[in-house]
């Protein structure tokens, strides 16, 4: 099962990382609890959902990390767009990044192998990320 760190909750049978109805400036995290070997490869699946609140910004977004730091399910790294994995030891973090919270373009590199000729548009952000069906 997962492991919740941080601001993480789940509402219902939706995790929220960084429920807006707390405040604002969260940081959340859901872990699977037990090690899980990655050598051979793997396959996951997980389906998330961007709203727009009423009357606020939102999440910067969310990272999808794999981790061998040795706080093991109860590591948190940074809030913001630091994504919850900022600070985290041995880690790799694909980010999607929503609603960033500064004026400018993700930094390259938090956008790890960005490259300004990949052929990708920029397109309006979405302002809250959550996971659905996920439970604890």
């Amino acid at each position: 099962g997962l492991r919740l760190c941080g601001d993480a909750e789940v509402a219902g049978e939706t995790l929220e990382l960084t429920p807006l109805r707390k405040a604002v400036g969260l940081c959340g995290a859901a872990w699977w609890r037990d090690k899980v070997r990655i050598v051979d490869g793997f396959e996951t699946e997980f389906v998330f959902t961007c709203t727009r609140p009423a009357d606020a910004l939102g999440a910067d977004g969310l990272a999808f990390v794999l981790h061998a730091d040795p706080r093991g399910a109860s590591a948190l790294g940074g809030a913001g767009l630091q994504l919850g994995f900022a600070g985290l030891a041995n880690c790799l973090a694909v980010m999607f990044v929503t609603n960033p919270s500064y004026a400018g373009p993700v930094p390259r590199a938090a956008a790890g192998a960005a490259d300004e000729d990949d052929g990708l548009e920029d397109e309006t952000p979405a302002e809250l990320c959550v996971l659905e069906g996920a439970r604890e």
